[in-house]
């Protein structure tokens, strides 16, 4: 072997034994930084999972408030419902009511009215009724004073037009003789 020869393999044994050394370190290197990496990952992922943790948990915080608000909302929706329906029931009931009411009142009025009226046309009859007797009692007086004078002759008109006297019984004519049916035939000559 010569010079070079050897220099050459002691050249190749050296580059040998670096790369040896080279991918030792490399190995130890991309184990520690495996590691390292690996540490560095369970730390983020442990990170991650409080991160992703309390995200949920202000989720379901906000998520339960919300919906509380939402519960409140369509309660207070409900009551005001159940107010406008109870309204509106009161107020379907009510027009009826009051129109019923209201033709009572009508009919009531108008019977009382008529009532009214009749009564205060009893009224007139009743006092037409007593002036009638008090004139057919004055009349009376007068006709019993007339027959007082005319000492009972009456005049008569029969159906076929032919008139006569009725002079009371017991009067006498002229001639001196009782009548005896009391009435005497007129006619015009």
């Amino acid at each position: 072997m010569s010079g070079t020869s050897r220099r050459m393999a002691s050249l190749a044994e050296r580059l040998k034994a670096r790369t040896a050394e080279d991918t030792r370190r490399i190995e130890e290197h991309r184990r520690l930084v495996g590691e390292k990496l690996e540490s560095e990952l369970g730390e983020l992922a442990a990170g991650s999972r409080r991160h992703v943790a309390a995200e949920l948990s202000s989720i379901a915080a906000i998520t339960e408030t919300e919906a509380a608000q939402v519960r409140e909302a369509v309660g207070l929706e409900m009551k005001r419902s159940q107010r406008w329906l109870a309204a509106a029931v009161a107020r379907a009931w009510q027009r009826p009511v009051l129109a019923a009411l209201a033709a009572l009142l009508g009919i009531l009025g108008a019977g009382w009215l008529a009532a009214w009226r009749m009564e205060v046309r009893v009224e007139r009859l009743v006092w037409t009724r007593a002036q009638l007797e008090i004139e057919i009692a004055q009349q009376q007086r007068t006709l019993e004073g007339l027959e007082g004078r005319t000492w009972g002759v009456r005049l008569e008109e029969l159906e076929d037009g032919s008139r006569m006297v009725l002079l009371p019984r017991g009067s006498v004519d002229r001639s001196g003789r009782e009548v005896g049916g009391g009435w005497i035939r007129l006619s015009r000559r």
